[in-house]
């Protein structure tokens, strides 16, 4: 029988048939294990149905025909086709291929096998009926005996061997047995380190809480900072109005820290800041200016920002709105050549800015474009001295011609205001007399 398909696998799930150790259980009380020569009752032995099962699968090739199928098909084919098969060596019959494989493997005389010295260099094939007389050749007897000697001095080395391994085994017990004392140390270490781990978590865990907790506290802190920031602003602010207002309608707005202030507004730390208060008169409208330093809008960054802010009085109610006065603003020049930065504001009556106030101050309304940044960032300029630059505001009552404007904010501030107001009429008159004698 040979098979088709599948060698590798039979020769790892049965290398017993490869080898044909195959055990004879016809005869005999006891059966002698091919593999590890271990005898054993015959009564004790049992087929191996998983391995039956397995074979009935494999494909094989008739030996004795070009047939192939499944094994378990096979015993069939061959009761139906082949009888009485015959021995090809020495041509005798036999009533089954189980009889003439056995026939052939262990005792047709025709068959030509391999010496048992093949491995030692006597590779002849001799027929099975003449063994004996190739066993009695002068060639097969000087292998014989040179190969006696050589298997006594490898029984002599194997015992030498054997002593090495039981040396090196005892050693080995020794070492495997401090590497179990070393691992079970390692496992005590690893276990008191699994609790310190524990622990540590835990501390983390309190430790991230408390932080949580205070970082907490401190934005509180922050924002109450903030907004203690603004009140002390607001406070600033309210004891800056309250000291002596203007209360005849001009007020000269005195800022310092001027570089310090267009940074703030810059970071928008504060974008705006506020003038102090002043009254048209003692019993008057509530007015105050707003300045950008650093621009407002769209003059972000280019031009300081000016605004007349509306704001409501004690008096308001004995007042009439909307409030219908021109507002003449003034950057002053410090260095006495009198090159002052002025312009108008005319009233838009019609804007909320201008109506009575039904909150602490109505929506602010001016230039906001009033200055360029570059005049006052220039070094030596004529409107920043000594960090200080001056914004004169004036409610102008009687309506001046643009022609003396220049003189009127030229008018010395350290004048009363009757002083004042008498050189303004005088130049009004002397510009009246011009006009109609021209």
């Amino acid at each position: 029988m040979v098979y088709k398909q599948k060698r590798n696998r039979k020769k790892q799930l049965y290398p017993e048939l490869e080898k044909k150790n195959i055990i004879n259980i016809n005869g005999g009380e006891s059966i002698v294990c091919p593999q590890c020569n271990e005898k054993t009752l015959r009564s004790k032995v049992k087929p191996d149905r998983g391995c039956r099962n397995d074979m009935q699968s494999l494909t094989v090739c008739c030996a004795l025909c070009g047939w192939n199928g499944p094994l378990k098909n096979y015993e069939a084919h061959l009761g139906e086709k082949h009888p009485n098969p015959m021995c090809e060596f020495c041509h005798a019959t036999y009533p089954s291929v189980i009889d003439l494989n056995e026939h052939v493997s262990y005792q047709c005389p025709e068959v030509l096998v391999h010496c048992p010295l093949e491995v030692f260099g006597c590779e002849d094939n001799i027929r099975r009926t003449d063994l004996s007389k190739h066993y009695s050749t002068g060639r097969h007897q000087r292998i014989l005996i040179n190969v006696v000697p050589s298997r006594e001095f490898q029984s002599s080395n194997s015992i030498v061997r054997r002593n090495e391994l039981e040396e090196s085994l005892d050693v080995l017990s020794t070492v495997i047995q401090q590497a179990n004392e070393d691992q079970g140390h390692l496992r005590n270490e690893c276990r008191e380190n699994e609790r310190n781990l524990e622990a540590l978590l835990q501390d983390l865990s309190v430790s991230r809480k408390s932080v949580e907790e205070e970082f907490v506290f401190l934005q509180k802190l922050v924002n109450d900072q903030q907004i203690s920031q603004c009140d002390i602003v607001s406070i600033q602010q309210k004891l800056h109005d309250m000291k002596s207002p203007s209360s005849d309608g001009t007020l000269i707005w005195r800022i310092t820290d001027v570089k310090q202030k267009i940074e703030d507004a810059k970071s928008n730390v504060q974008p705006s800041i506020l003038s102090p208060v002043f009254y048209s008169s003692p019993t008057g409208y509530k007015i105050c200016l707003c300045l950008h330093p650093n621009g407002n809008d769209s003059a972000q960054h280019t031009h300081m920002s000016l605004y007349f802010v509306l704001m409501r009085g004690e008096y308001d109610s004995i007042l009439t709105f909307p409030f219908c006065f021109k507002m003449i603003f003034c950057l002053i020049d410090q260095t006495g050549k009198q090159q002052h930065i002025f312009d108008v504001l005319e009233p838009d009556l019609s804007s909320s800015s201008y109506q009575r106030p039904q909150s602490e101050k109505n929506t602010p309304i001016g230039f906001i474009k009033f200055v360029p940044l570059r005049i006052l960032q220039q070094g030596n300029n004529a409107y920043v001295r000594n960090d200080t630059m001056f914004i004169k505001a004036m409610i102008d009552f009687t309506n001046h011609p643009k022609e003396i404007l220049s003189y009127v904010l030229n008018i010395s501030p350290g004048m009363t205001a009757v002083a004042q107001h008498a050189m303004i009429e005088e130049e009004r008159r002397v510009h009246q007399q011009r006009s109609v004698s021209k």
